[in-house]
């Protein structure tokens, strides 16, 4: 991906890490992150069990650094 360009602006592309913050603890002030590394396919449901997705494959992130667009690049699990 080093040599690839953005598109919208011929920008550089930069691997980023994109990830999602849970709740914050009032007391504590502490969240959870959660890296975004793996996708499913759109009907998938969640393991009665556990209530998580199987995973179909990873996802990698790219961030323009100059117009600020992110990209994703999905590969799929064998």
């Amino acid at each position: 991906m080093a040599d690839q360009k953005c598109p919208d602006c011929s920008g550089e592309l930069v691997k980023v890490k994109v990830f999602g913050r849970g709740w914050e603890n009032p007391i504590s002030k502490l969240a959870i992150d959660a890296e975004f590394g793996f996708y499913t396919e759109d009907n998938s449901e969640r393991n009665d069990f556990l209530g998580m997705f199987k995973a179909n494959g990873t996802v990698d992130s790219y961030l323009c650094s100059d117009c600020g667009r992110i990209f994703f690049y999905g590969t799929r699990l064998k």
